[in-house]
């Protein structure tokens, strides 16, 4: 890989981060204020919980890795029981 490739690489990482980062705040954030508004309560607390969401989401994700790397959780068998 030339030092174009790299760069274009780099580059392309760079926007691919960006959009996934913040075009779905964007976009749900437009929808919600031309929907309802700017003086309305709802898109607040829509964006609220999306920020709630998106903050904890990692920790679950990190939990649950922690626990099948230290076998806490039986996670190969079915924990529901079914009829």
């Amino acid at each position: 890989m030339n030092s174009e490739e790299k760069k274009c690489a780099e580059m392309q990482a760079f926007w691919d981060y960006v959009f996934n980062r913040f075009m779905p705040w964007i976009i749900i954030g437009g929808i919600l204020f031309i929907s309802f508004g700017f003086w309305d309560w709802r898109p607040y607390a829509v964006l609220g919980i999306l920020a709630f969401v998106e903050r904890n989401s990692y920790n679950i994700g990190y939990s649950v890795c922690f626990c099948k790397d230290r076998n806490l959780v039986d996670f190969d068998s079915d924990s529901i029981d079914r009829p």
